[in-house]
């Protein structure tokens, strides 16, 4: 069989098989052509970089190809973990800072097509760094771990929730009404008053300041919707803290 055909009857009705033989078929060359196979007896995904370049005689029949085939998959893996700690926090599970400002920027974006407003959230936990003190670096962990568990349970789309900066949170939320973020609100002030972790007979207890602010299409940029939702949560610290402040 013909490397097309073999591929044919192991991927039917696969239209990305036409795409990565049409090279071969034309008697094209081609370079870096990803291809992943399942190993036989334990089914895992192994992946093959495949590239070739055509041979003909001095009449110009064609021969065959001539080239390399090179197994990818600890690569591909590599970059994987890279992606995942560039966009993830490693902590907490949650995306990280420069996840979010992407996601931010798409949210913004959309906003602009569709002209529906979005909603930024920040949520500081008030005096963490006294965790850290009076427990120690390990509980506070377990600490900002905890939290991050129960707003995820909260919030049904993870993908808009991200640990900012050390013990700051950020909530973006899309196609909802005030209402329904003045309940989300409450939730988070609840689960935030909530937290309570003890060490060796010390306890800390917890309760957050919130800013929220309100973006549009008329919302300038990312770095506008930061600011404001940022001095929010300035005020709702400086006020007390345990409370929400809306940008005006």
């Amino acid at each position: 069989l013909t490397p097309g055909q073999i591929m044919t009857l192991r991927y039917p009705n696969n239209t990305a098989v036409d795409s990565a033989m049409r090279p071969m078929i034309e008697r094209r060359g081609f370079k870096d052509q990803l291809l992943s196979w399942p190993q036989p007896l334990t089914g895992v995904l192994t992946h093959y970089a495949n590239s070739g370049s055509p041979i003909f005689d001095s009449q110009g029949i064609f021969r065959g190809y001539r080239g390399r085939v090179i197994n990818v998959s600890e690569r591909n893996e590599t970059l994987r973990h890279a992606r995942e700690s560039v966009h993830g926090d490693f902590l907490t599970g949650l995306m990280s800072r420069r996840g979010m400002l992407e996601a931010l920027d798409r949210a913004l974006i959309q906003t602009r097509a569709n002209e529906q407003s979005g909603w930024w959230i920040v949520i500081d936990l008030d005096h963490f760094h006294e965790v850290n003190v009076r427990l120690n670096y390990a509980q506070g962990d377990a600490f900002l771990k905890r939290f991050a568990r129960s707003l995820e349970q909260l919030c049904t789309r993870s993908e808009t929730l991200a640990r900012m900066d050390g013990d700051e949170f950020g909530l973006l939320l899309q196609g909802v009404g005030r209402a329904e973020v003045e309940d989300i609100l409450l939730q988070i002030l609840g689960i935030s008053r909530g937290l309570r972790i003890e060490f060796l007979g010390e306890a800390a207890t917890g309760s957050a300041s919130i800013g929220v602010t309100r973006f549009s299409s008329a919302t300038p940029n990312v770095g506008a919707i930061l600011k404001s939702a940022e001095a929010a949560c300035q005020k709702a610290f400086s006020e007390g803290g345990a409370r929400t402040v809306h940008a005006p």
